[in-house]
């Protein structure tokens, strides 16, 4: 095997480290951390120069044929190799884990498409970045490589990648109409020499309803309704309705306990729906479109807006309207304050959340627990709206070695997730197991039903992880869920109101120059804007007597510099 000189990119990885920390997308569920069963034994494989067997359906199967879609019929013939082929993969094990070649999902993978995948990445280093740099120090790449977004232009620079562009045309149909259907992940996926070396995932539908839509949302509001009830409160609608409420939730005992409660909080360390109150632009306060002017970019914390957010939330702070510990609360707040009958309201992701109704220790210790999905309020400028839409574009992507022996059955490998079976598989899993067929409709076994912390856990335990290709939007196997019916109407009272704002199409690669800007200043950057943001709430500094200085500092940090490569970015991506 050749071995991949690397000593050039680890100098660039190591640069890009603390501004790629910033940008790791967090998934709402927690890490399945006992690994599953080995699963089922690949097949045997074809002897070499005959023609593969035609996949069927699995031993005791019906034919799966769902929503008009043959799961089996030609996979093998159009996917697979001729005889069981065994390649590499790097996905990092983070606070997710990662997928095993041995889990149930990719043992079916391989029965579909005689490729046995067996991941690289050391399960022991939980920092995904730390893994990578591994890998690129031992010289010898995987032959599929999957990481952020973000890590593909320095990648791609060093010659980790080889180019997709030819591969896609000639052995890829599935990612050619995949590209076709979502334009912005082909700008997203094509670095500006015009070469695509990574394929950038989706969570939104390739197949079935919404294709290509933007009107999913991601995060949002919910509300304590027993709260609500017991105060005798309707779900505020207006600012000064929001503010009405906390106030009631701070002072009025909504437990009847007399416990200290929390009006506001969320997970993760931030502090991002209390901004959307204010209309502060950027998901997370970060890039996006002027309030007043569309095509122009800003940076949300820069804004005038953002400086009347810290105005008011330094206020709210030392009233005590949300969480004291919003800065350092971890990732499990939403059952630590329900559980313990505290938390009033968040913003979170819409599925997680509603499943927080059937949480075995909130319902345990609050009975009568009711959260429910709230609109936005009508802001503090008057408008309703959310800016936590799914953009089409992930935020992660995969692409191919030169180090890989055969990148055309890699290619069509990795076309298989971007299928209709491959996606349908992707999001259901293996029938038996994790899925069966109830009238014709996929539903979730009882044995996935009844795993700890939900489908999505179960999922992850049989190695189904977020990578490759999407699927259809299935309302209906969302309703089938324990706690489906709420967020079934979280997600239609979102999108059924109109307004989830379309997503910023955000930063295609960059540079190799711009590159070198952006790792070198954005680190700093984010550092500065989070201290000072801390600072104004905890009432250290005043945001007004501090503005100025706050600006300078960012400018002289290279606020500019980023501020030119955002605009020449979203040039390029608008095709200007």
């Amino acid at each position: 095997m050749k071995r991949f000189t690397t000593f050039a990119l680890v100098c660039v990885f190591a640069l890009l480290m603390l501004s790629l920390a910033a940008c790791r997308n967090n998934d709402e569920t927690p890490q399945a951390t006992t690994p599953p069963p080995a699963g089922t034994t690949p097949p045997p494989a074809t002897p070499s120069g005959t023609t593969p067997p035609v996949a069927t359906a699995p031993e005791g199967a019906p034919a799966l044929t769902v929503g008009g879609i043959a799961l089996y019929e030609g996979v093998t013939q159009h996917f697979a190799v001729p005889e069981m082929t065994d390649f590499t993969l790097f996905s990092a094990f983070g606070g997710d884990g990662g997928p095993r070649g041995e889990y149930p999902f990719w043992q079916e993978i391989a029965r579909l498409t005689n490729m046995q995948m067996t991941n690289i990445a050391n399960p022991n280093i939980a920092d995904p970045a730390e893994a990578l740099n591994q890998m690129l120090l031992s010289g010898e790449l995987a032959d599929v490589i999957y990481v952020h977004r973000n890590e593909v232009p320095a990648l791609s620079l060093q010659g980790a990648f080889i180019p997709l562009n030819d591969l896609i045309a000639e052995h890829a149909p599935n990612i050619q109409r995949y590209f076709d259907l979502m334009p912005d992940v082909r700008v997203a996926s094509t670095n500006p020499n015009g070469n695509i070396y990574a394929i950038i995932g989706t969570l939104n539908p390739i197949w079935g309803d919404g294709i290509g839509t933007y009107n999913i949302p991601t995060q949002m509001w919910f509300i304590r309704q027993d709260w609500l009830d017991n105060l005798g409160l309707e779900i505020p609608t207006t600012f000064d309705e929001y503010v009405e409420v906390m106030r009631a939730f701070r002072h009025n005992d909504p437990t009847g306990e007399g416990i200290s409660t929390i009006p506001y909080f969320t997970r993760g360390s931030n502090i991002i729906g209390m901004y959307a109150l204010f209309g502060v632009p950027g998901e997370w306060a970060d890039w996006g479109p002027c309030p007043y002017n569309p095509d122009e970019i800003v940076f949300g914390r820069t804004h005038e807006r953002y400086r009347t957010a810290l105005r008011y939330l330094a206020e709210w702070y030392q009233e005590g309207l949300f969480d004291p510990e919003i800065f350092t609360r971890g990732g499990n707040a939403r059952q630590e304050l329900f559980a313990s009958n505290q938390g009033g309201m968040t913003f979170d992701w819409f599925e997680s959340t509603s499943a927080m109704n059937v949480h075995p220790d909130v319902l345990a210790a609050v009975p009568d627990f009711n959260l429910v999905p709230m609109l936005p309020v009508y802001n503090y400028h008057g408008v309703r709206e959310n800016l936590y839409a799914q953009a089409n574009p992930g935020h992660f992507a995969w692409g191919i070695s030169p180090q890989a022996a055969d990148p055309v059955a890699l290619i069509r490998w990795m076309d298989f997730f971007f299928s209709e079976s491959g996606g349908f598989i992707f999001t259901h899993g293996v029938y038996g197991q994790s899925f069966t067929l109830e009238n014709g409709v996929a539903a979730p076994t009882a044995e996935a039903l009844e795993f700890t912390g939900g489908i999505p856990n179960y999922l992850r335990s049989i190695g189904l992880f977020a990578i490759g290709g999407r699927s259809p939007l299935d309302l209906t196997a969302l309703r089938a869920r324990p706690y489906g019916e709420v967020a079934y109407t979280a997600r239609r009272l979102y999108t059924d109101a109109d307004i989830v704002r379309d997503p910023f199409i955000g930063q295609p690669p960059r540079t190799a120059e711009e590159e070198a800007i952006w790792a070198t200043h954005m680190a700093d950057i984010h550092t500065h804007t989070r201290e000072f943001e801390q600072q104004v709430i905890f009432g250290q500094i005043d945001v007004d007597e501090g503005w100025a200085a706050y600006l300078a500092t960012l400018d002289a940090l290279g606020l500019q510099e980023i501020y030119a490569i955002q605009r020449a970015a979203h040039a390029r991506a608008m095709g200007r």
